[in-house]
């Protein structure tokens, strides 16, 4: 999907909340549905592969290089009610 004209080219490009293969789904930015209430369930990308029956969250960020441990140690909990 592309946006107007007077954006830059690397900013046209406005992405799909949803892309699906035949055995694979992405989410990009998008809440993920559960069966009880989660605080947090929308991580950036989710990837859920079919034949495995996996999924893999990743939530970005961008820490200063002393902040590194807390801020990983902070995804951990913050995602862990989402991966029961």
């Amino acid at each position: 999907m592309l946006l107007d004209r007077n954006t830059p080219p690397y900013c046209r490009y406005k992405s799909e909340p949803m892309l699906e293969s035949a055995n694979m789904i992405s989410y990009w930015d998008r809440p993920i549905v559960t069966d009880e209430t989660v605080d947090f369930s929308r991580p950036n990308t989710v990837f859920i592969d079919r034949e495995n029956t996996t999924a893999l969250v990743i939530d970005t960020t961008v820490p200063l290089t002393h902040n590194r441990p807390i801020t990983e140690a902070e995804k951990i909990t913050k995602y862990e009610n989402l991966a029961l």
